[in-house]
C-alpha cells in the first residue's frame, strides 16, 4: 500500500521541546467517563485495565470498546480545531526502521488529515 505524500504547501518547524513534568501535577480532570465492569483494572491513574479474557475471543475482530487501556499519563483534552500533528520528514523514506532522525518536519492540523487523504481500512494484529 503506497502512503500518500503530505502535500507541499506546509511550512517546515521544529515541533516543541517537551519537558518531563512532576508526575503528581498531571490534569486527570478531563479523562472521559468509561465503563470499566468487564475490565481488569490494574491502575486508575494512569489507566492500566484489560478486557476479561472471554471478551477477547468472543469475536474475530476485537471491537473497540473491549481493546487494552493502557496509558502513561492522562488523556489529553484536544480540540480537533485547534490540534496540531508533527510529522518528521526523512530523506529516504524506503529506510524508515533506520534510526537516523527526519531531516524537516512538517505540521498538519486535523482538517488536513481528514481532507487531503483517502480514509483506509485495514485489519491489523498487534500483540
Amino acid at each position: 500500500m503506497d502512503i500518500p505524500s503530505p502535500p507541499r504547501n506546509l511550512t517546515s518547524i521544529h515541533p516543541p521541546e517537551h519537558e518531563r513534568v512532576d508526575e503528581s501535577a498531571l490534569d486527570y480532570s478531563h479523562e472521559p467517563h468509561q465503563n470499566l465492569a468487564r475490565f481488569i483494572v490494574h491502575a486508575a491513574t494512569p489507566l492500566n485495565a484489560e478486557p476479561q479474557l472471554p471478551l477477547l475471543v468472543e469475536k474475530y475482530i476485537t471491537p473497540t470498546d473491549v481493546f487494552f487501556k493502557r496509558n502513561h499519563g492522562p488523556i489529553p483534552d484536544i480540540h480537533a480545531e485547534e490540534h496540531t500533528v508533527f510529522i518528521g520528514v526523512k530523506q529516504n523514506p524506503q529506510y524508515y526502521h533506520e534510526a537516523s532522525p527526519p531531516v524537516e518536519w512538517r505540521a498538519l492540523n486535523m482538517t488536513d488529515i481528514m481532507t487531503k487523504w483517502p480514509k483506509a481500512t485495514i485489519t491489523a494484529s498487534i500483540q
